[in-house]
């Protein structure tokens, strides 16, 4: 039997809760649901377990008929979501760099799935994903960090790059138009890891705030 372990940090659930307030749904009903306070979330120390975040995201998704939440989710995270380590990110060199930056210290913000990339000839596959014994269950969770690792490199290298695939766990959700326009390619549905696929290029883009 595969467990839900790990958790979330504050700073994520804190966009989380954000994104959900824009889509209609009750702060403070999710905020108890989760039993947090607002003040608490400005606790960088502070976590949600994996499974009080997979039964928020079913309650959000629940209250706001968004299936594709998850993805929307990713798509707006900042670097105040990762805490000091999104600001981190910004001063690496380059895209590797920052890759092992997030691999080193990503934990801080969320330690549920391990990040690898691995590199088939000029081919780079980045995975992180999020693991159950229903993987339909944690989907939202997966197009989450998909969506949130594509769009903050995006974001950082101010669009220097285009990938070649995306791969996910769980059949689609929603309208598969929705992933073409976050991801920009067509995607692999029901596979067995989550992952970015990409030219191996790209590693050495530079960042636009290298410190």
């Amino acid at each position: 039997m595969i467990m839900s372990r790990g958790s979330i940090s504050h700073s994520l659930i804190k966009t989380v809760l954000d994104v959900a307030e824009q889509k209609g749904a009750s702060r403070l009903k999710l905020l108890s649901f989760i039993g947090l306070e607002e003040e608490t979330l400005t606790d960088a120390s502070s976590r949600v377990s994996l499974l009080k975040t997979i039964g928020l995201f079913e309650r959000i998704i629940e209250e706001t008929d968004d299936q594709l939440f998850g993805l929307h989710v990713g798509e707006s995270v900042k670097p105040g979501s990762l805490n000091a380590l999104g600001y981190a990110l910004m001063s690496s060199q380059n895209v590797y760099e920052a890759y092992q930056l997030q691999k080193s210290f990503g934990g801080v913000i969320a330690d549920c799935g391990k990040l690898s990339l691995r590199r088939e000839g000029a081919v780079c596959y980045l995975a992180f994903t999020v693991m159950n014994d229903n993987m339909e269950l944690v989907g939202p969770l997966n197009e989450m960090f998909m969506s949130m690792f594509w769009k903050y490199c995006h974001w950082i290298t101010r669009g220097g790059g285009e990938l070649m695939g995306v791969n996910f766990t769980h059949a689609p959700r929603g309208n598969v138009r929705q992933y073409v326009r976050i991801f920009g390619v067509e995607h692999s549905f029901s596979g067995l890891s989550c992952s970015l696929v990409f030219d191996s290029k790209y590693l050495s883009a530079p960042l636009i705030q290298t410190d």
